[in-house]
């Protein structure tokens, strides 16, 4: 099945069920009754890939800012009405406004078929973050979430593991290049059984949050990689002399990134 659109460009939908194909049909009917811009490669990557809608700042960086907002909405009304074949949304280097980060956590919470959300770069502060964790409380889904490279602070890191209390079933959480001080989800993570990998490097970890983090790590039973960084050298050796030992304890651990360099456990296990 081929379907032209108002634009001119032809997608196939082949591999797609019918239903879905008149989910996207009606995100396309949406956009031009709004006069929504579509990227030519956003329909592109749509025709190469139904599974991954993916819209970065380059795509969209002959397009109006209004135009930019109004097929930001676009995609979050998709996304509510759950396509089934969209596994992977991603939002990079395009400024979320807190009006559309409502109407994302809203289709977050209505869809049951993402599995991977990731919004980096898009100037999400604490207050956005607050209201996408309502739609993230109620999702059984999403296993990877990477928000790294906002301006995200501890507070904001909490909400999104407070989340995994809820029943959100995280393998993989990116938070790497934000302003995350403190590490104050260490019993949070003691009791979670489903994150594997914890990416929290490029913050403004202390040497107590990056002992927390580790400590975390120790008593927990699922992460087997985590990224840290401490950018006090002294405290850094300290700390890494100190690392050694958690990796004789933890019952999970099998990587670590200190300061952008691995050390693996001294242990055979399992490879991930």
């Amino acid at each position: 099945v081929s379907t032209q659109s108002t634009w001119g460009f032809k997608y196939s939908m082949n591999s797609i069920q019918e239903e879905d194909n008149d989910c996207l049909a009606t995100f396309l009917e949406l956009c031009q009754e709004k006069s929504v811009p579509i990227p030519h490669k956003l329909l592109s990557k749509l025709q190469g890939d139904p599974a991954e809608l993916l819209l970065t700042a380059e795509d969209v960086v002959d397009e109006e800012e209004e135009g930019v907002q109004k097929l930001l909405f676009s995609l979050a009304v998709y996304v509510q009405n759950n396509p089934k074949y969209v596994h992977t949304f991603q939002l990079s280097g395009i400024p979320i406004p807190q009006p559309t980060i409502n109407t994302y956590s809203v289709a977050i919470q209505k869809n049951s078929y993402l599995e991977h959300l990731a919004l980096t770069h898009c100037s999400i502060n604490d207050d956005s973050l607050l209201a996408l964790c309502i739609g993230l409380q109620s999702n059984l889904k999403i296993k990877t979430l990477n928000l790294a490279g906002n301006s995200i602070t501890s507070n904001g890191f909490e909400n999104v593991i407070d989340c995994l209390e809820y029943g959100l079933p995280l393998t993989h959480l990116y938070m790497q290049d934000n302003n995350i001080e403190e590490f104050s989800v260490l019993e949070q993570l003691k009791k979670n059984r489903t994150l594997q990998v914890l990416n929290i490097e490029s913050n403004s970890l202390d040497e107590a949050g990056v002992w927390n983090a580790l400590e975390a790590v120790k008593f927990g039973e699922s992460i087997a990689t985590i990224h840290l960084s401490q950018h006090d050298e002294y405290k850094s050796k300290k700390l890494l002399y100190q690392l050694c030992e958690l990796f004789l304890n933890s019952k999970s651990l099998k990587r670590l990134y200190y300061n952008c360099l691995l050390y693996t456990s001294p242990r055979p296990r399992d490879a991930t």
